[in-house]
């Protein structure tokens, strides 16, 4: 661990006091330097690839405290004691048969109910079809399964669809079987053309939007007959009963006509037995005894024919009675079918009604929330206008003020150009004068050995008593080169005192100007600042007073 952290841990623990002084400087240096950077960001010129690094950084320190900050909430949650208290729940390869099947139920309910009420209609609307198409598979498949059953006379009547093949019934067929395959499906679907929705009449006068609710009435009708099983049940009863009554009537049918055919063949088959009789009754007169014997015979043995077709014509009634007794059964079927449809046919007329008395309360109901909503998004709209009215105000004055910056960090430039051009003239004037200074001390350095190399000459001159004028003479020319160079050094001295204090002046003024227009910047934000605060209460207040009037 590091020394600076150890001293830091023991200053909280042993002094709070210090450590909260020390904390405090520590955040006030922090300010102090963020607001320099940001100082020296706005005045600096930046291209367009400094200003990018600049907002991604921004943007991962923006990320990093959102992040921070909701690791330190995640950590701050209460664990209840009820949470605590419950048994973890099972996994599914852990469940028993009985338990994973609520369990996927469950999961199957959450999921259908997660999803849209757009999706939930698609979804239904496609079982609704799936549905439909195994109703009329395993319809064909019971046609198909129905064994054929032979008889005498009318057993190729009562031949399955296993003989559709044959050319005899194929136009039959194909004659029935879509009028009673529509007839079954129309009992299923309400939306066919054939057969009219009963909530026609009602929703014919009204506007295009109702056109919508009589749609959502047909969908919501034909799920609940979908879903109810035991309903789905009552309705393939009449379906089932319409194809039994179809089959036996075209039983019906074919043996009436056969019937009639074989009727219509008796009296000529008389007819043709009578005629030899008439003959042999005519030849009678012209014969002989024994040709009257011969008659006499053929009359027996025609007679014996006609008993013996009476008792082949005694099974045709046994069969005609049996046929009249399973028309009977059918049309009592067809009868109770009848009537269990009239019966379905009222209760839906009576739901329906009430689904158009329910949706009416529900429109009524909507239609006065949607009054208020629009009321409310009026008032928005009013105040959106007032407020874009007011930010663009704002956004010429922040043009205006931009332009004003723009002028005065050229000034900035400027007065920066002017300083560091007398910076650098100071910086040449002082390498002059420091220059000029070292050539003035050697000479000064020279002339005080030569003053002591004359001193002492002067001192030896005196010991011997003997001054000459020569020496007089120069040494006062000595002293006076000496006084005019203390002289052009003082004055040096001076200019540079004054180039000093131009510089001096100079800083002044630079901080002065940018005190200025750090007031001026501060000024217009807080003014702004203002403002918008003011702005933001009068919408909360008038959105105060429209959720109360609402």
């Amino acid at each position: 661990m590091p020394a600076t952290q150890t001293r830091r841990r023991k200053l909280k623990t042993e002094n709070p006091e210090k450590y909260a002084e020390l904390l405090a400087k520590e955040r006030a240096a922090a300010k102090k330097y963020l607001l320099k950077k940001k100082k020296q960001w706005e005045e600096g010129n930046h291209t367009q690839a400094e200003i990018d690094e600049y907002n991604t950084k921004k943007e991962e320190k923006r990320r990093y405290a959102r992040d921070y900050y909701w690791k330190i909430k995640s950590g701050q949650t209460r664990k209840s004691a009820v949470a605590d208290s419950t048994t973890p729940k099972k996994r599914p390869k852990d469940m028993s048969p009985n338990e994973l099947r609520k369990y996927q139920s469950s999961q199957r309910r959450a999921q259908r109910a997660a999803l849209s009420h757009q999706k939930k209609t698609a979804i239904r609307l496609k079982d609704r079809e799936r549905k439909n198409k195994k109703r009329e598979e395993a319809m064909l498949a019971r046609i198909s399964r129905s064994s054929a059953r032979s008889s005498d006379r009318v057993g190729h009547l009562k031949k399955s669809a296993d003989n559709l093949n044959n050319d005899e019934y194929k136009p039959k067929t194909k004659r029935l079987a879509p009028k009673y395959t529509k007839k079954a499906l129309n009992l299923h679907n309400s939306r066919t053309p054939e057969k009219k929705h009963p909530c026609q009449s009602f929703f014919s006068t009204k506007e295009s939007d109702n056109m919508d609710i009589k749609e959502e009435l047909g969908i919501q009708l034909q799920d609940f007959f979908l879903e109810d099983s035991y309903q789905q049940e009552d309705i393939s009863k009449p379906v089932n009963n319409m194809e039994k009554e179809s089959d036996n009537l075209d039983i019906k049918e074919e043996l009436d006509i056969e019937l009639q055919d074989f009727l219509l063949k008796e009296p000529g088959q008389e007819e043709e037995m009578s005629k030899p009789v008439s003959d042999m009754v005519q030849a009678s007169d012209n014969v002989d005894i024994k040709e009257e014997e011969l008659g006499i015979r053929l009359q027996d043995s025609i007679l014996k024919e006609l008993d013996q077709e009476e008792e082949m014509s005694k099974p045709v009634h046994s069969i005609m009675q049996k046929l009249q007794a399973s028309l009977d059964a059918i049309q009592d079927e067809a009868d109770k079918a009848k009537e269990f449809r009239k019966r379905a046919n009222k209760d839906v007329e009576m739901l329906i009604t009430q689904l158009a008395e329910f949706k009416k309360g529900q429109l009524v109901s909507s239609k006065e929330e949607r009054e208020v909503l629009l009321r409310h998004i009026d008032t928005l709209k009013a105040e959106l206008k007032v407020k874009d009215g007011s930010f663009d105000v704002l956004k010429t004055k922040l043009r205006a003020s931009k332009a004003e910056l723009c002028v005065v960090r050229l000034q900035l430039e400027e007065i920066h150009k002017e300083k560091q051009l007398l910076e650098h003239k100071m910086a040449e004037a002082e390498a002059k004068w420091k220059s000029s200074e070292e050539d003035y001390k050697s000479q000064i350095t020279k002339l005080e050995v030569c003053m002591k190399d004359l001193q002492e000459q002067l001192t030896s001159a005196r010991k011997s008593m003997k001054q000459s004028s020569t020496l007089d003479l120069e040494m006062a020319d000595y002293e006076r080169t000496l006084s005019t160079l203390h002289n052009q050094v003082e004055e040096r001295d001076k200019k540079i005192e004054e180039l000093k204090a131009k510089l001096d002046k100079l800083d002044q003024r630079i901080t002065l100007k940018e005190t200025k227009i750090s007031w001026k910047n501060f000024r217009k934000t807080k003014q702004f600042s203002k403002r918008t605060n003011g702005e933001n209460l009068k919408s909360r207040r008038s959105e105060n007073i429209s959720v109360t009037e609402t």
